[in-house]
């Protein structure tokens, strides 16, 4: 989703959006596969006017487009605890992903701060502010006084999202997490965020198992990214595509470049080409 189906104001265009009507008409199974939860992705899907697919967390769970659970791949709580403690030595500030939701702390002034240039974003651009705002209202995190105690009592966990609030803390929790041994997927939607699901758990598992349900071929599959969550993605699909924007890995993951970036509806020309041209 972000910096893929959504340009930078964090809004779908009406030129990716009719593209992935006009796919979905066709008989594509059209999915939304992104690190945001459920809620806040179903939101985007149906501001498109039509219900996707969502593959959500980086992978970790999977709905059909009438919001029936298809599958999860949580951690196990041993794992749930330690890079719970690891986060909290390094003091991030995380987002635990359930089946339910998000659950975070009660905030500091710090994450306040962090919401001003959404706040300004949506005094710049109002159009689509409502759907931003029931985006961030519906698939925010619910805030719980000890997150460790609650996924005991209402896990399992399924994804952490971690940011840095003193300069430097993100990167010496990385180098800890990466020289453990503990069995979990280490990836980034962007250079302030550390993302955390089980070993072996990213969005290319999790489109590999929805395929696997819709009895879809792998070389059937196209997949359109631009960070680096969505590597293994890209190198897994038939198709891999990387929107003009996207980081260098991602386009070295993909087999082909897009000319048009997520600002030039990038999404849209992928589906122009490589989808509707082919029915």
């Amino acid at each position: 989703m972000d910096g893929t189906l959504l340009n930078s104001r964090r809004t779908i265009s009406r030129a990716n959006a009719a593209a992935l009507r006009q796919a979905a008409a066709r008989g594509v199974h059209v999915t939304i596969c992104t690190g945001r939860g459920y809620d806040s992705a179903r939101v985007f899907g149906l501001a498109m006017g039509f219900r996707p697919y969502v593959v959500s967390a980086n992978g970790s769970i999977g709905h059909d487009p009438t919001g029936r659970q298809l599958f999860t791949d949580p951690m196990d709580p041993e794992t749930t605890r330690e890079l719970i403690r690891i986060l909290r030595k390094h003091r991030l500030v995380f987002h635990a992903f359930t089946p339910t939701g998000l659950v975070a702390e009660d905030p500091q002034p710090w994450v306040h701060s962090r919401r001003w240039p959404i706040l300004w974003r949506d005094l710049l651009y109002p159009a689509g502010l409502l759907v931003r705002w029931l985006s961030r209202t519906l698939g925010g995190p619910r805030f719980v006084p000890d997150v460790e105690a609650h996924l005991k009592e209402h896990g399992p966990c399924l994804k952490f999202f971690c940011q840095e609030r003193l300069p430097g803390t993100l990167a010496a929790a990385r180098a800890e997490l990466q020289e453990t041994a503990l069995p979990v997927e280490l990836a980034a939607s962007g250079s302030d965020n550390i993302e955390l699901t089980a070993s072996g758990v990213n969005k290319a598992t999790g489109l590999a198992r929805l395929a696997q349900l819709l009895g879809v071929e792998q070389a059937e599959v196209v997949a359109v990214g631009d960070h680096l969550n969505d590597l293994d993605m890209l190198r897994w699909a038939g198709m891999g595509v990387a929107v003009a924007n996207a980081v260098p890995e991602a386009k070295e993951a993909a087999s082909r470049v897009l000319e048009a970036s997520n600002d030039q509806d990038g999404v849209a020309e992928a589906v122009r080409l490589l989808l509707l041209t082919q029915r």
